[in-house]
């Protein structure tokens, strides 16, 4: 868990996490200089990305 940030250029992207029972898919646009940090966690049996 954790680990060091990641850098990305400005864009749009699709963020997927392959998980079972079934993959999780996030659209993202990143803007120069913005910092994100995501959340995975099990709610309701469920697998979700809270921001």
């Amino acid at each position: 868990m954790g680990g060091e940030a990641v850098k990305i250029a400005e864009g749009t992207y699709t963020l997927k996490l392959m998980l079972e029972p079934e993959p999780i898919e996030l659209k993202l646009t990143i803007k120069a200089d913005q910092e994100l940090t995501f959340i995975l966690v099990k709610q309701d049996d469920k697998w979700i990305i809270k921001e």
